[in-house]
């Protein structure tokens, strides 16, 4: 089974720069699973952290939201973990990917009843389609596979586009979103995995209460959200959204960045003279002291 990470970083050169440091991250952590970007930027060093690069191309959808489904065609992946390009992961991937295994297709979220998702009522949604309830997902970090189930889910969840204004969603910079198309999908074909909140796979802040304690380069990123309830959030991907108005995810990108500037300009077992000289003075004393 080939495994690979996929983002998107098209458009404006900011994308571009968050899916580095989303890469970055990675690379922080170890994660060897293969790294794929769709990007029409040819101004990054794109082989550093990624395995393939590939153009962006017209997916028949119209929506520049669906790209994220296009793995399975532009790659010879059997298993695919999307992810938002303005995202830093703070643990290893691998769990999820074992989790997912064999769902078709799989995203965070909650089996919802009531409530107003994407400017629609959910029960006028579940009474429209005779549904007992409607996956409310988040697709920054989404999860599918090369399986009859996967594929049909894609499908299906493309064949919702013309009906989503019909439907009473809320259109995104003038385009469908994937969300309500592939929870549609999944709704109407009993297919896919809603993954609970409490895996905190995917969390970009919402409700936040206090503090968001965020520390790339030590791998912490942790804060309590009232969303929906009172949770103690750690993260497996933090995705940015909401954050990336705010400066401190732009710190923790810039402190990647100059971490790779560090190590390019640095041999891997270099030591700085302040170092050396305190390595010096403490090796005499405990010399002194008879431990060495």
């Amino acid at each position: 089974m080939k495994r690979i990470i996929y983002t998107v970083a098209t458009g404006p050169n900011k994308y571009s720069e968050m899916a580095m440091g989303l890469a970055r991250s990675l690379n922080l952590l170890g994660d060897k699973t293969p790294r794929v970007v769709v990007t029409d930027n040819k101004n990054y060093d794109w082989s550093r952290y990624f395995d393939q690069v590939v153009e962006p191309k017209d997916d028949g959808t119209g929506s520049i939201y669906f790209a994220k489904l296009t793995a399975l065609e532009r790659t010879d992946a059997d298993q695919v973990i999307f992810i938002d390009s303005d995202c830093l992961a703070f643990k290893s991937l691998d769990p999820v990917f074992d989790l997912c295994e064999g769902s078709g297709l799989a995203a965070t979220g909650t089996k919802a009843t009531t409530g107003v998702w994407y400017t629609k009522t959910v029960a006028d949604v579940c009474r429209d389609f005779k549904l007992d309830w409607l996956p409310v997902i988040n697709t920054g970090v989404l999860f599918y596979e090369r399986t009859s189930e996967g594929e049909k889910l894609i499908t299906e969840a493309r064949s919702f586009i013309s009906e989503y204004q019909a439907m009473g969603f809320e259109l995104l910079r003038g385009n469908p979103s994937d969300e309500p198309c592939i929870s549609m999908a999944m709704a109407t074909t009993g297919l896919g995995k809603v993954l609970p909140l409490e895996l905190n796979l995917n969390e970009s802040g919402v409700g936040l209460i206090g503090k968001l304690e965020m520390d790339v380069i030590a791998g912490r990123c942790k804060f309590l959200s009232g969303n929906p309830h009172l949770r103690r959030v750690e993260p497996i991907v933090f995705h940015a959204h909401y954050f990336s108005k705010f400066r401190i995810y732009w710190r923790e990108l810039k402190r990647l960045e100059d971490l790779e500037r560090y190590l390019d300009s640095h041999k891997p077992r270099f030591m700085s003279r302040g170092t050396r000289i305190r390595r010096t003075i403490e090796k005499r004393y405990l010399k002194m002291i008879g431990k060495i």
